[in-house]
């Protein structure tokens, strides 16, 4: 079994935010019962659950595909400086050394003739474009129409091309 670096990060910020030492006996009683109503309230959340699913089925599908070199979670921990950047959920480097910066979207239409939607505010796209650019890698958008099941993969000016369309009307 690997070491819990994660929950060890999650400890630590925990224990900074609040100013209070991590070897506090106190620090671990507190950090407990302030994860339980986190995770309380997380799965009452029906849009973070279809999200995280969504990114599962993504992950999954690619690796089944194959075809790439290393794929990474992207989107944990912390980026510097903040509210400039956002790390899109995933890396993907390529067969042929291409690197792919991929958010992943769950997108449900209860209209089946209506497929034009914003996913996001152009300040959101922003700031992952600003994220591409800063790594040198190709922002894509990974949709699921979860009404149809199945997958869109576009770049980053379908986006922003979409974004300006949706503004302006």
């Amino acid at each position: 079994m690997s070491k819990p670096f994660d929950l060890l990060n999650l400890y630590a910020r925990f224990s900074r935010e609040r100013k209070i030492s991590v070897t506090a006996p106190q620090t671990a009683q507190e950090f407990l019962a302030a994860i339980g109503a986190q995770l309380d309230k997380a799965l009452t959340d029906d849009i973070l659950i279809a999200g995280q699913r969504t990114a599962a089925m993504f992950e999954a599908m690619v690796v089944a595909l194959g075809h790439y070199k290393l794929m990474k979670v992207e989107d944990t921990g912390r980026v510097y400086p903040v509210g400039r950047y956002r790390a899109p959920d995933f890396r993907i480097v390529l067969e042929d050394d291409e690197q792919w910066l991929v958010e992943v979207k769950n997108v449900y239409e209860a209209d089946p003739v209506r497929q034009e939607r914003q996913i996001r505010t152009p300040s959101y796209l922003s700031s992952l474009d600003s994220y591409a650019r800063a790594t040198r890698a190709a922002l894509k958008v990974a949709v699921y129409w979860a009404r149809w099941g199945i997958w869109t993969l576009v770049s980053r000016t379908i986006c922003w091309m979409k974004m300006a369309t949706s503004s302006s009307t």
